[in-house]
């Protein structure tokens, strides 16, 4: 039986837990489609279709994200284009380093995560889908891609 003591330790713990969450939908808030939310699901659903060996799943999400990437119809835009209040888009972050291409991270980011994805699951190379997998749902989850980062950082837009 719960103390009442012990029923507000808890609840502060969960308000101490709500800003790891700031991006993921709370009933409260509008919910927004960002590449950070983006980030997180394609990672729970590679998660998915790993752990119940869902091949018809994973090659529906490399053609996906091949598709995105060649033709920049990113899930983020297209949701925000076609329900503008349900789906506000996020503005992008400052971008600190120079350009040297026209072409975006977050479109070579899906290209890279799709080919790398592609060749490790057909040549069966079993550990590299796992660790992007989680690595996808890490940078979902915090905000940080390091790979979008690097991208960035070389001088994608």
């Amino acid at each position: 039986m719960m103390t009442d003591h012990n029923n507000k330790v808890g609840v502060q713990t969960l308000k101490g837990l709500l800003p790891l969450f700031k991006g993921l939908p709370l009933s409260r808030r509008k919910w927004k489609m960002s590449d950070r939310m983006y980030r997180t699901f394609l990672g729970v659903f590679l998660l998915v279709s790993l752990v119940f060996d869902l091949n018809w799943m994973m090659y529906g999400l490399i053609a996906m994200l091949i598709f995105e990437g060649l033709t920049n119809w990113r899930v983020p835009i297209l949701l925000s284009k076609l329900f503008p209040k349900v789906f506000p888009l996020k503005p992008c972050a400052f971008h600190p380093y120079k350009i040297h291409h026209q072409f975006e991270a977050e479109r070579a980011w899906r290209l890279l995560v799709g080919a790398l994805l592609l060749v490790t699951y057909v040549f069966n190379l079993w550990f590299v889908p796992w660790f992007m997998a989680f690595a996808i749902l890490g940078a979902g989850a915090s905000g940080i891609c390091p790979a979008a980062f690097s991208l960035k950082r070389i001088g994608f837009k």
